[in-house]
């Protein structure tokens, strides 16, 4: 994951795939199973985000909060864009975790003997930089999933993206 050559490995659509055990990507994010790459284990190991009751934006999504503390549900349709109206059976529901609530994120660099760990966690910000542009999870372009890094560490010391 090189800049200039995020996708130059995978096949349009696919998530990437190369055959080579020195690929940053394939060591920071794992293989799929069906790859035969010997690069070892993935480094990257990332834990469950628990929702942050204490933050001060949390406890005000969780005040405003309908049904479950945390979630809010959202009706969509689909809209015919020739007559405006909408078009029949597309009527859903969506539950989704209101903006505003903060996780706890816990990463771990697992960093080998052979491994060059600036490279790695170059490569860490930088997906988490594309991460907070892009959006986590789907429906992200109807406005779902955008993600701010805040208050990072790293070994104790703060540090940004």
């Amino acid at each position: 994951m090189t800049k200039g050559n995020f996708g130059s490995q995978r096949q349009p659509g696919q998530p990437h795939q190369c055959q080579n055990p020195q690929c940053v990507t394939c060591r920071l994010f794992g293989v799929g199973a069906s790859e035969r790459v010997e690069s070892g284990p993935c480094r990257l190991v990332v834990r469950d985000c628990i929702i942050a009751e204490e933050d001060p934006a949390t406890e005000r999504v969780k005040e405003q909060s309908q049904g479950l503390p945390f979630t809010e549900e959202k009706t969509e349709t689909a809209i015919d864009r020739i007559t405006g109206a909408a078009k029949g059976t597309t009527l859903r529901k969506t539950e989704r975790v209101p903006a505003g609530v903060a996780f706890a994120l816990d990463l771990s660099l697992r960093v080998m003997d052979t491994d060059d760990e600036a490279q790695l966690l170059e490569t860490l910000k930088d997906a988490m930089r594309l991460l907070e542009k892009d959006a986590l999870g789907g429906s992200g372009s109807r406005g779902y999933g955008k993600i701010r890094f805040e208050q990072l560490t790293l070994d104790g010391q703060a540090f940004t993206l």
